[in-house]
Parts: structure tokens; C-alpha cells; sequence
């Protein structure tokens, strides 16, 4: 072989992506870098920019496992929930910690960085084993998965003023599963999870095409039992992209390949279980069955125009990419991933359905870029435009034109660390001082009650349940807030007051900037006054008189 075709053919390298990888962490960690370093004025940061009423379950799950829990305990609500087997990746992390020192937030942002670095790895171990001896078809791809967005940008100042909410009907915007760069600026357990998942079907490729398909297949059901633990929608996924996959290698040999059938079964043997636990187990009780058909859990799909408009033009590459792909008799399982996924996303009757995007992007990046280079480039290299302006000026046009999508993100994001001084991105570091002394004077035993931003922060530090606290984990939550609301009201009985806090067994009563917001005059709840500074009182009515 040539010298010239033996370098044309080695892979594509850590070092030659390093410099993208680094500007995707600057991109999703930079604005959170920046609310920890520049906060306002006698305010702190709550470690959240994105998905703040679900980052308190994530910070409370890394102290329990802090604090040497095992099972994960809900307490955002009055109510009892049992434990449960689930955030396993939080209570593992948080045993990491030398210590249970209430740094979460801080921790929780490391562990997203952490993240972002281990699905770049992944991803790059995606690029190599799926577009073996290309190393510029595995370059492309590894820009299009990392950087590649739709047409959101574009759509959302157009439709705006029409459809306020238009921005959440755009994926590549206001889905945090579609585009690498908003899975990273998620919860660390999306970008863990996409890690995950690039191994496991790359170890699903090695299983079909190595001669020690055993082995790749006992690390393939490890890593889909890990997935399943980190991702838990990944369980729908999963199954179906390896069954469809093994299916169509049937049907192309038409036989039925038993051995690699017994790898299937062994990769998704482990998985069973976690179907019956989380799809019958949980929902015989009254209060996850309440959760799971609540409005706040039910995240479907974006409309089909909001699709097309999301993927955008690496959308309209994949589609020339798949085509080829066929064409060529490339191995089948970056499309049937791609197609399977994307039936699963809009199948009828699956709930938070949206949930399974999360990695889509890997197999519609890596069509994707096969549709550019395969396709568009070579037919564009024909033109007479290509005399002008050479194909590769035409391929950095392309790439560009998929990036400004994942470039607004991080600067919507910045924008809110520096011109939204409130919460949900920050609370007074005077109320949070408080939080942590109530704390470490309550127990499990313990009900407190307070507004929701109180109430949604605590569990990250204490181990107290609240009264009105978490978006879905609260039963009927605007009935919740309706109480806190009468409960401070100036109009409301002091007897009533008093049998709210009876009637629901409240311990502790935290009176601070949120809840004087209720008030339209002065109001003294019952109890004694155990913890008082200028910003906040704290009131402890576990043993209220009769009467």
C-alpha cells in the first residue's frame, strides 16, 4: 500500500479533536463557570440552569448517597413514598465525596463536566468503529454529532410573536435530548448516559462482526445494565434498536442466526426486571402511579414540522446519507438506529416519549456526514460552482450551516446567569444559610413547610420532607401551593393556620423573602421562633398546644 493510502487510512485521533472537544466543554460549561464566579450581589448560585425543578432530585439523590443511602427516598411532598430503586448514578456519585459537606451544586456541575468529556471520548470511539479506515468521513461525523443543530435558530424569532411557546416546539432548542452540546449542559446523568450508549453499540457492532462475539456481548449486556440504571427511557430504546438490528441480519441471511440471537438475549436478559420494576412494580403505589399520569411527567414528542425544522439540514443529509448508506451495504446498525429510534419517539401511547431523543443524534450525525461526504461533495465536485469555489469551501459552508443552533443555547443560557438575578438560577445566600442550619436540625422525621423555591432547594441539603417542593414528585402540587398561599395570607384565621399545620402533621415553619411575597400585612405563625436573622425566621411548631 502506498505511504500516502496507509495515512489516509488511519483513524481519526484524540489529538485531532481535542481542540473541538474543548470548545463544546467552554460552550456548555462556560455559562455555569460563570454564575459560580460573577453572582449577583448577596445572592448565590443553585448549580441550575437548565431543568431547575428536577436539579434539587438530582443534588438530593448525591446527598443521600452521601450520606450512606442506597435507595433513593422522595421527600418533596407530605406524603410517605417508599424508597426506591432509582437515580442510581446520583447515589453512587455521591459517594465519591470524602464527606457529606453540602458542596452538591459545585459537585453536581463537576460531575456535568465529567460527563461532557466521556461522551466526547465515546463519541469518538463511535466515529472510528462505525466508519472504520475514513478519517474523514469520522472527522465529519464527530463535527456533526458534536456541533450539529437545526433550523431553530432560524424559526424562533420568525414565530415568536405568533406562538410564545414556539421555542419548546423547536428540538434543537428547547429539547435538552436532541443536540450534544444541550445533553451536555443537562444533568450529568444525560451525558454519562449518551456515553454509555455509544459503547454499548459499538460493543453491539464488534458482537456481530468478531469472531469473540461472546465477549462483546457479556460487555454489551454490562454496559445496557448500566445505561438502564443511568438513563432509565434508555429501556425502551435499547430492546428496540438491538431487536430490529438482529431481525433485519435475519432476514438478510434468511435464516435465523441462533447465536447471535442468544448475544441479543443476553445483552437484554438483564434489562427485564427493570421493565417489570419500573412499568408494573412502581405503579401499584397510589402515589408513583399519581406521578407517572401527571401533566408534569407527559413530554411528548415536538410536532412533525418541529422535527423537520430541528434536524434541519443535517436532517436533509441523513436522508441522502441513509440512501448510500443502503447502497453501499454499509453495516445496518447506525440506520436502523436511526429509523427504530425515531418510531420509538413518536409511537403512539408511550409517555415522555420525547425522553428517548436523547442519542438520536449520534446515528443522524453519522448519516449525516456520510450523505456530505459521499453524496452532496462528490455531486457538487461535477459542478461547475466547484471551478469557483472549491468543494472544500462548500463542505466548511455546510458544517457552519449546522452549527449556529447548539451556538445559541450556551448564549441563551449566559445571558440568564447574568440578567436573571433570581431564582430558579439563584437564591440569597442569607436564605441559604438558613436552609442549611434547618437542616442540620431536622430529620427525616421532620415536614416543613415553605414557598416552592425553599421548599424545591432543601432536599438538596437536609433530609426533611417538604410540603410543596418538586414539579412532579408533589402530589397535586397547585393544590400545595394553593395552602402555602392561604396559609400567608393576612385574611386567613389564626385557627385556621393551626389546623393546617395539624392536619398535615408540619413540624417546621421557614418564613423568609419567598414566602413574604404571599403577605399583604404582618403575619405570625404559631410556634417558637428557633432560628431568626434579619432575612429569615424559622418557627418549630412540632408540639403545638391544644386548642
Amino acid at each position: 500500500m502506498p505511504a500516502a493510502s496507509m495515512h489516509e487510512a488511519k483513524p481519526v485521533t484524540l489529538r485531532a479533536v481535542v481542540p473541538f472537544v474543548l470548545a463544546a466543554l467552554v460552550l456548555s460549561m462556560g455559562p455555569y463557570l460563570a454564575a459560580w464566579l460573577r453572582p449577583p450581589d448577596g445572592m448565590q448560585f443553585t448549580g441550575a440552569l437548565v431543568n431547575h425543578n428536577d436539579v434539587s432530585v438530582y443534588l438530593s439523590a448525591l446527598r443521600q448517597g452521601a450520606t450512606g443511602g442506597w435507595l433513593y427516598q422522595l421527600t418533596f411532598a407530605p406524603e410517605p413514598w417508599q424508597p426506591r430503586l432509582m437515580l442510581l448514578f446520583y447515589i453512587l456519585a455521591g459517594k465519591l465525596l470524602p464527606s457529606p459537606n453540602g458542596h452538591y451544586p459545585l459537585f453536581f456541575n463537576l460531575l456535568q463536566a465529567a460527563g461532557m468529556l466521556a461522551a466526547a471520548l465515546a463519541l469518538l470511539a463511535w466515529v472510528r468503529a462505525a466508519l472504520p479506515d475514513r478519517p474523514r468521513l469520522q472527522h465529519t461525523a464527530f463535527l456533526l454529532i458534536l456541533f450539529g443543530g437545526g433550523l431553530g435558530w432560524l424559526a424562533w424569532p420568525l414565530l415568536a410573536a405568533r406562538a410564545p411557546d414556539v421555542f419548546f416546539l423547536l428540538p434543537d432548542l428547547g429539547t435538552s435530548e436532541l443536540t450534544a452540546i444541550t445533553i451536555f449542559m443537562g444533568p450529568a446523568h444525560f451525558s454519562f448516559g449518551l456515553a454509555l450508549e455509544l459503547l454499548l453499540f459499538i460493543c453491539v457492532m464488534r458482537m456481530v462482526a468478531s469472531p469473540r462475539g461472546l465477549l462483546w456481548a457479556a460487555a454489551a449486556a454490562l454496559l445496557a445494565l448500566a445505561l438502564a440504571m443511568t438513563y432509565v427511557y434508555h429501556i425502551v430504546t435499547v430492546p428496540l434498536v438491538v431487536g430490529v438490528y438482529l431481525l433485519l441480519l435475519a432476514w438478510r441471511q434468511r435464516r435465523i442466526p441462533w447465536r447471535l440471537w442468544g448475544y441479543g438475549a443476553l445483552i437484554l436478559g438483564p434489562l427485564l426486571p427493570l421493565l417489570y420494576y419500573y412499568g408494573v412494580w412502581l405503579n401499584r403505589e397510589a402515589a408513583w402511579l399519581a406521578y407517572t399520569q401527571s401533566a408534569a411527567n407527559q413530554i411528548p414528542p415536538p410536532p412533525w414540522w418541529g422535527m423537520l425544522l430541528g434536524v434541519g439540514l443535517p436532517g436533509v443529509l441523513a436522508v441522502l446519507g441513509g440512501r448510500r448508506w443502503l447502497q453501499d451495504g454499509q453495516p445496518p446498525l447506525a440506520l436502523v438506529w436511526f429509523l427504530a429510534n425515531l418510531l420509538a419517539v413518536y409511537w403512539p401511547g408511550i409517555s415522555n416519549s420525547a425522553r428517548l431523543m436523547m442519542g438520536w443524534m449520534a446515528p443522524l450525525g453519522t448519516l449525516a456526514a456520510y450523505g456530505l461526504e459521499e453524496v452532496v461533495l462528490p455531486w457538487y465536485a461535477r459542478c461547475r460552482a466547484a471551478a469557483r469555489w472549491s468543494p472544500a469551501a462548500a463542505r466548511r459552508l455546510l458544517l457552519w450551516g449546522a452549527f449556529p443552533a447548539v451556538l445559541m443555547m450556551p448564549l441563551v443560557r449566559l445571558a440568564s446567569a447574568f440578567t436573571q438575578a433570581e431564582y430558579p438560577f439563584y437564591l440569597p445566600a442569607a436564605e441559604i444559610a438558613a436552609v442549611h442550619w434547618l437542616a442540620a436540625h431536622t430529620t427525616a422525621d421532620d415536614l416543613i413547610l415553605a414557598a416552592y423555591p425553599i421548599s424545591n432547594y432543601y432536599p438538596a441539603v437536609g433530609s426533611a420532607r417538604v410540603f410543596a417542593g418538586q414539579l412532579g414528585y408533589t402530589t397535586d402540587l397547585p393544590g400545595k401551593l394553593a395552602v402555602v398561599a392561604r396559609f400567608w395570607d393576612v385574611q386567613t384565621p389564626a385557627a385556621e393556620r393551626t389546623a393546617l399545620l395539624r392536619q398535615w402533621g408540619v413540624t417546621y415553619i421557614y418564613a423568609g423573602r419567598y414566602e413574604r411575597q404571599f403577605m399583604t400585612g404582618d403575619v405570625t405563625p404559631p410556634g417558637r421562633v428557633v432560628y431568626q436573622t434579619p432575612a429569615v425566621t424559622i418557627y418549630d411548631v412540632a408540639a403545638l398546644p391544644e386548642g
